[in-house]
Order: C-alpha cells, then sequence, then structure tokens
C-alpha cells in the first residue's frame, strides 16, 4: 500500500507539498498538483480518510435517523435528503431506529464520538430532555417531526393546511 512519503519521492517533491495538493491548499501550482495527481494514480494511492477525519475534525457525514426502511414515506424522504447531501458534498449514514428509544440513544452517541458532523431525526422516540443534551456535541434539525420544547431547526409540512 502507497504512503504519501511514496507519492512525495515519486513526484520528486515534499511531503508537505503533496499534503498542500492533497487538502486543496491555495498557492500550490497546477504543474505540482499535476505530479502529485499522476504519482497517486501510478501508485494506486488514496488519501487516508481517517487521516482526515483526524486532522480536520469534520467527517462530512450525517446521520439519518429514520424509523423503518421499508416505510415508502420515509424512503422517497431519505432519497430527498440524499440528493440535497450529495450536492453540499455530505455522505449519510442512515440510521434505522425500529422506533427503539434504546437505539435511537445508542445512534446519538455517534454525533458524541465524533463519527458524524451533525444528525437529522426524521422520527423522535425520545423525550426532548433526553435529546437536548445531545445538541451539545453537533447540529440536531428535525425533519418532518416537531417538539414544541425544542429549539433546533426543523423541516416540516403544515398538515392542517395541507389537509385543506
Amino acid at each position: 500500500m502507497a504512503t504519501i512519503t511514496d507519492v512525495a519521492n515519486l513526484a520528486g517533491l515534499s511531503r508537505s507539498t503533496v499534503s498542500r495538493v492533497l487538502n486543496n491548499f491555495p498557492y500550490v501550482s497546477e504543474e505540482k498538483k499535476r505530479l502529485v495527481e499522476e504519482a497517486m494514480k501510478q501508485l494506486n494511492y488514496y488519501p487516508n480518510s481517517s487521516a482526515q477525519t483526524l486532522r480536520s475534525q469534520k467527517t462530512d457525514t450525517i446521520a439519518v435517523f429514520i424509523p423503518m426502511l421499508t416505510n415508502p414515506f420515509f424512503s422517497y424522504l431519505l432519497e430527498g435528503i440524499d440528493t440535497v447531501a450529495t450536492e453540499n458534498g455530505f455522505r449519510l449514514l442512515v440510521c434505522q431506529t425500529r422506533y427503539d428509544k434504546n437505539t435511537e440513544k445508542q445512534f446519538f452517541n455517534l454525533v458524541m464520538s465524533k463519527q458524524v458532523d451533525g444528525i437529522i431525526l426524521t422520527s423522535i422516540e425520545n423525550s426532548w430532555d433526553i435529546i437536548q443534551d445531545y445538541t451539545s456535541y453537533g447540529p440536531v434539525v428535525m425533519c418532518n417531526e416537531y417538539d414544541h420544547a425544542s429549539k433546533t431547526p426543523n423541516v416540516r409540512l403544515d398538515q392542517v393546511y395541507g389537509g385543506t
């Protein structure tokens, strides 16, 4: 498996220059970018995403809590969320709660342990006073759900208006 040092040696550049190219730093010449890209291709090198996450403290991943994937409503909702996330450079981690409070709490550990950058709730199984503790670890957005006690952003339909 090739390393960043191997890429630097093949490209005839320093490790720090290769790192700057990989991290899209400004002021790197197009020639150096080309040399790094060619060396990466020759060596079949792929940057270590875990190392990048540690360095940047960002995963570019959002957890989406879905109660049941087999429910067509949530499948369509997930499709829309995925479209917008992908357009904005984010990946989704789909977490099926099966309407279980303990499962939902376990998934909240993903944001506490920095495995995801934020959470989208399409259903809520626990009371808001339990969920609120997790909001200090990363953003939580409600989608299709609403709780009067919540101060988080939410995306929802006015079903009374929609029914008229």
